[in-house]
């Protein structure tokens, strides 16, 4: 289905600069305009493709990071375990055997 559309109060540098450009890519006037709307109804296409694309990637960067950051907790939470359980002094004091049986 096609639409008819109409442009009302052009002035006469822009009709001016539109038929130069019509000239210069061999196209009507018609033509022209026809294929500066296309090409602006592609591009915004291509900016929302591509800002779905970034934020799928910044949200994947997140998911990363979060797993760095959990795998640095259980590394620091393994080592406190062995430093406890080799009766090393923790924070400046040693625990008790009950206490790293509740950890």
């Amino acid at each position: 289905m096609s639409v008819n559309l109409s442009i009302k109060n052009a002035s006469d540098e822009v009709v001016a600069a539109l038929k130069l450009r019509a000239k210069q890519n061999h196209r009507s006037l018609q033509g022209e305009l026809m294929a500066i709307i296309e090409e602006a109804a592609k591009a915004n296409g291509n900016v929302a493709d591509q800002r779905l694309q970034e934020a799928a990637t910044a949200w994947q960067g997140r998911d990363e990071e979060a797993s760095a950051q959990q795998e640095a907790r259980q590394r620091n939470i393994e080592r406190a375990i062995a430093l406890m359980k080799e009766g090393l002094q923790l924070g400046g004091r040693r625990f008790t055997r009950e206490e790293m049986r509740e950890r």
